[in-house]
């Protein structure tokens, strides 16, 4: 059994989250006030993006938690493995590792079982079993109801025990500086399934295992619907802010954008099931919208904006003259490291959904080792006090050339839009228009 705490796990959370800081535009995290503090907790996740989702939720728990989680055997060597162990990262063997996978399965069930007898334990799974862009949640494995009921044969039915539904909510799952919302679903209290294992061991994992399915999917955008599901989840992109409008949320919060998310994939799925004749319209429409915007090299809130009023561009386009000088500074400085992070994880995995995770790693490793090099030749050249105002300065403005470049890249399309191809992104206003009324079909507000 692990320590209960332990510094090395404390001190590696710390600096990641603080990571998360800059990774993230927006990190936002909601229920985990709800979590048990008294009882052993097992957190089972989505799983879209591998090493990260587990990350993900460990640095988000307070400290009290030290979260146990499984991961692929082959990042496990003779290297490694003492290390990723101290951390509590235990290796899952599949059926192609070998013929004693099931053997090495069971000696580390046996760990999980251990660590769960301790009521302040906890454990990260992702009882999908595999990672997958797709929103929504595949059916799940009932490795994870085993374990479960594992713990609690071995405490005679005795341990407190909970499980948690967690959704990791990206909103580009390999784009740095995206949104990530975490959220917390209601605790499934397992002692109220504790009388059926006593009866029946097979019966009480798949109720479990099965009430555990819709519990993820309120904590996440779920898109059943598989054979519509590329196109229910591009127009919930496109019109996610149009039901924020109508709702009256908050644009800028994670949480009403979840809300609105979920309200247009019900309107969707509702609009299918009554005119299921109307997907290839649909469709179609859309393709033609995508295709248009492709035309005039934009992106779909430049026509939602529409019109742009002639003073607010040239208040942009001042905004943007007096802050270049940050973007240079930050550009400079950072432009290397950029590219280098981006160009790490698309060198090494041909897997895309390694591609985050591995772009994450790069940089919470380059960033301050880049930072701290180009300090000292800065402080070689000048003096201390320079040197020093000069690491403070490199973060900020890291961010702010970033703010920059998005701004720039909108200013321009706004440009285009009002005073060269004005015809055109009239014609795709009209499109938008036309393709949101057949969305909305008629469940209109």
């Amino acid at each position: 059994m692990y320590k209960r705490f332990i510094l090395h796990y404390h001190l590696m959370k710390s600096s990641v989250r603080q990571s998360f800081r800059f990774f993230y535009r927006r990190h936002t995290v909601v229920g985990f006030e709800d979590v048990p503090r008294n009882a052993s907790v097992v957190f089972v996740a989505n799983h879209q993006n591998s090493l990260i989702d587990a990350i993900n939720i460990v640095v988000v728990t307070p400290p009290i938690f030290q979260p146990c989680f499984m991961t692929r055997s082959d990042v496990f060597n003779e290297k490694s493995e003492g290390f990723l162990r101290s951390i509590k990262m235990l290796p899952i063997y599949r059926q192609r590792d070998g013929l004693d996978s099931i053997a090495k399965n069971e000696e580390v069930f046996k760990i999980v079982d251990e660590e769960l007898q301790n009521p302040y334990s906890s454990m990260i799974i992702f009882p999908e079993g595999s990672h997958d862009t797709r929103r929504l949640v595949r059916p799940l494995k009932k490795g994870a109801a085993r374990m479960i009921f594992q713990a609690a044969q071995t405490s005679d039915y005795t341990l407190p025990l909970y499980v948690v539904p967690v959704g990791l909510n990206y909103s580009d799952h390999d784009k740095f500086h995206s949104d990530l919302l975490i959220i917390f679903g209601k605790p499934i209290d397992v002692r109220n399934y504790y009388d059926l294992h006593r009866q029946s061991p097979a019966r009480a994992i798949n109720v479990l295992t099965a009430d555990i399915h819709p519990a993820m999917a309120e904590t996440l955008i779920h898109i059943p619907d598989e054979e519509n599901l590329p196109l229910i989840d591009s127009l919930r992109k496109l019109f996610t802010l149009d039901q924020v409008q109508e709702m009256g949320l908050a644009p800028h919060k994670a949480l009403d954008r979840f809300k609105a998310d979920k309200a247009v994939v019900a309107r969707m799925e509702e609009t299918i099931a009554a005119a299921p004749e109307q997907v290839p319209a649909i469709a179609e429409a859309y393709k033609t919208y995508e295709a248009g915007l492709a035309a005039l090299g934009i992106r779909d809130h430049v026509i939602r904006d529409m019109p742009h009023h002639p003073l607010a561009l040239l208040g942009q386009v001042l905004a943007l003259l007096l802050t270049l000088p940050v973007f240079l500074y930050g550009a400079v400085n950072h432009y290397h490291l950029y590219r280098l992070c981006y160009w790490i994880p698309r060198k090494v995995f041909k897997d895309p959904q390694f591609h985050f995770s591995v772009m994450w790693l790069s940089g919470y490793f380059l960033y301050p080792v880049s930072w701290l090099l180009q300090t000292l030749v800065v402080g070689l050249l000048t003096n201390g006090p320079v040197a020093l105002a000069y690491l403070v300065s490199l973060p900020l403005t890291g961010l702010g050339a970033m703010a920059w470049t998005r701004g720039y890249k909108k200013l321009i399309a706004r440009i285009k839009v009002t005073f060269g191809g004005k015809a055109a992104a009239e014609n795709l206003k009209q499109q938008r228009a036309s393709l949101r009324d057949m969305v909305w079909g008629k469940n209109k507000l």
